[in-house]
């Protein structure tokens, strides 16, 4: 199996200020003295005890944590992280537990590059053992979690094409095994977990023709049912690829009728109420167009937070087959769209 990366020792030497904070310059001294130290249980010991200082600088700057500080404790953190790597593997609790600490300030304005491409780095070996092990999933988390926190990303978006085609083809097959279930028991979350998983893979290729297909067959076997995601998908790989994936805050689906009158179940998913009037709903065709609604009658024309109605609308007569109902209130939040193929 061919490499990611292979990680690089973080030798960055810091600069000392009479301004910092006792536990800070304590750190300073101790990463001083490892980057210099001969003897690897004396350097291990002086690693930790920077790690450790700086951490506790942190706790008491605060948000008033210059870059300079939060570089160097993601340097130490990037240390200790290669040593529980190295002496307990992968899987390590505390691994984790620092990478939450570091990825609390990585992306921060002025953290220096080689604190930004050192976690990278590190990141990146850690994705190189899950595609060894066949995770691609995790693999790939992981590689947007680099590209997310690299200040030179060439590296790591070169890697992240040589996954991408491996990475679609696993969600295509996750997605079908989900719709083919589905459709043989009649579980609805089975659908969409086939819809998310196809989706993942259409926003890593969207002009896939395999993934265009599985799509329509899917959102016609949902056309009935809330595409709930929240309902169906457990566990999150990618928290800011699900994010997107489910962004409806209006959640439709669609009962009965056709073309300009469709009878609708609708949910409030999102965070205010809302109201069914005519001016929030359009339907939109094969062709793209799009023709607003001329008249809703509702069980509830006011929808609290949680809570779902029955609704008859009817619209401009389309010239094409109706592609999609959307919602759309003057908050640019409360949106959602519902595909019918």
């Amino acid at each position: 199996m061919k490499k990611i990366v292979t990680l690089t020792a973080v030798t960055a030497l810091l600069a000392l200020s009479s301004c910092k904070s006792g536990a800070e310059t304590k750190a300073d001294s101790a990463w001083k003295q490892a980057s210099t130290e001969s003897n690897e249980g004396q350097k291990l010991m002086r690693q930790k005890e920077a790690y450790i200082y700086y951490q506790q600088a942190l706790q008491k700057k605060g948000d008033k944590s210059k870059p300079e500080l939060l570089s160097n404790f993601i340097l130490a953190a990037i240390a200790r992280i290669e040593y529980i790597y190295e002496t307990e593997g992968a899987q390590a609790q505390a691994i984790q537990f620092i990478r939450d600490e570091i990825e609390r300030f990585v992306t921060k304005e002025g953290v220096r590059a080689d604190a930004k491409d050192g976690y990278a780095t590190l990141v990146m070996k850690l994705a190189d053992e899950a595609r060894s092990n066949g995770k691609l999933t995790d693999c790939m988390a992981l590689v947007e979690t680099a590209l997310r926190s690299a200040a030179d990303k060439k590296a790591v978006e070169a890697t992240k094409l040589e996954i991408t085609k491996d990475y679609v083809a696993e969600q295509i097959v996750t997605a079908k095994g989900h719709l083919e279930n589905g459709k043989k028991t009649k579980d609805t979350n089975e659908l969409i977990r086939a819809d998310y998983y196809a989706n993942v893979a259409m926003s890593y290729d969207p002009e896939n023709s395999d993934a265009k297909s599985l799509i329509s067959s899917i959102r016609t076997a949902l056309a009935g049912a809330y595409t709930a995601y929240e309902a169906a998908i457990e566990f999150k790989a990618d928290t800011a690829l699900y994010n997107k994936i489910d962004s409806n805050k209006i959640l439709m689906a669609v009962t009965a009728g056709s073309g300009s009158n469709l009878e609708l179940m609708v949910y409030n998913n999102g965070f205010n109420a809302i109201r069914l009037k005519p001016s929030n709903f359009k339907i939109i065709d094969d062709a793209g167009t799009s023709y607003p609604a001329t008249a809703v009658k509702a069980e509830k024309d006011f929808l609290e937070m949680e809570f779902e109605t029955k609704a008859s609308v009817s619209f401009a007569q389309p010239a094409g087959k109706v592609k999609a109902v959307v919602y759309a209130s003057d908050d640019t939040l409360i949106r959602g769209t519902k595909y019918l193929y």
